[in-house]
């Protein structure tokens, strides 16, 4: 492990510039920041090498069974939701053989042993999940300065290689799939995913008065407030309801059977995500901008909707051309 400390200035309260030692082995992903309580930079310089020693020292004897006790109790004063506690307890339960050892003391080469032994036949999106939520664990460790790098930075992830785009249903296709809903509730919850962009359990769990004001009011995910506007064609979806929504939870294999009783061939999965991914690829082959339709689909960044759905962009960009010539 080569540790590196350098000293920067950082604006403190009342906008005092003080100086910070920063510490770092980019080769193991360490960086962290340590205030010098001076403004002096020759004092900093001197205080910084301090800091450095004592940082290389600072392991601390503690198991990986109570470093995971810390995290849960972290996570949880920070509010996180209950899908991404079970995800770090799936994590932790993976690397359950290694509880009772010091975190100090737990290797990259182990944890990679671990990783093919359990993960193997996973797909790169699960084991990469796996592995995103277990490196999150040590990294907890990291800042704590329980232990000095994160073992998780060496297990290498499964390289993601993506053949095809999402599949998509056409405007008249996802008419004629609500057409064959089995019934009222079934229609309406899909038709919140296909003229929303809501995902399953956020259609499912919407209640009346989370439509007002010409916006659909929720929590997203994350546990995100959103805002998402009401359109036309679903707000004449809900009046041709005309009930109090309903909490469909099971949709199973309904779409797919509605989806050949409309007649639809389809290429893939007949999911009820591929609802949502409609409402994306609508969007952009009606015209909407790309940021336009991230915000609507309550993409972190645009680089995610741009990955999605860039395939459809593809006519767009001729025309651009054309336009110049």
């Amino acid at each position: 492990m080569t540790l590196r400390v350098s000293v920067i200035r950082k604006n403190k309260s009342k906008g005092i510039k003080t100086w910070y030692a920063r510490i770092a082995d980019p080769e193991q992903g360490i960086e962290v920041y340590r205030s010098l309580g001076t403004t002096l930079k020759g004092e900093a310089q001197f205080l910084a090498a301090k800091a450095l020693e004592e940082f290389r020292h600072k392991e601390i004897d503690i198991t990986l069974e109570r470093a995971f006790a810390e995290v849960v109790k972290d996570r949880e004063l920070r509010g996180y939701d209950s899908k991404t506690m079970y995800m770090y307890n799936q994590a932790f339960n993976m690397l359950f053989e290694l509880r009772d050892r010091l975190v100090a003391d737990i290797r990259p080469e182990e944890l990679s042993g671990i990783f093919a032994e359990k993960c193997e036949k996973l797909g790169a999106s699960s084991y990469n999940c796996r592995h995103q939520y277990c490196t999150a664990i040590f990294s907890y460790c990291v800042e704590r300065e329980w232990i000095a790098h994160n073992p998780m930075k060496k297990v290498p992830k499964k390289k993601t290689v993506r053949n095809t785009f999402p599949f998509f249903w056409t405007v008249d296709q996802v008419n004629a799939i609500l057409d064959h809903a089995s019934t009222p509730e079934l229609r309406i919850t899909w038709a919140l995913m296909a003229f929303a962009g809501l995902r399953k359990d956020e259609a499912a769990n919407l209640s009346d008065g989370d439509i007002h004001d010409g916006y659909i009011h929720l929590v997203g995910k994350g546990d995100k407030m959103a805002k998402v506007p009401v359109s036309s064609r679903l707000r004449a979806e809900l009046e041709r309801y005309g009930k109090p929504l309903p909490h469909i939870h099971s949709l199973s294999s309904s779409v797919k059977v509605a989806a050949r009783n409309a007649g639809i061939e389809f290429h893939g999965e007949a999911t009820n995500h591929r609802f949502r991914h409609s409402f994306a690829s609508n969007l952009i082959r009606a015209g909407a901008d790309i940021k336009s339709v991230q915000l609507l689909m309550r993409h972190e960044n645009v680089e995610i909707t741009l990955n999605t759905y860039s395939h459809l962009l593809g006519a767009d960009l001729e025309k651009a051309v054309d336009k110049i010539g």
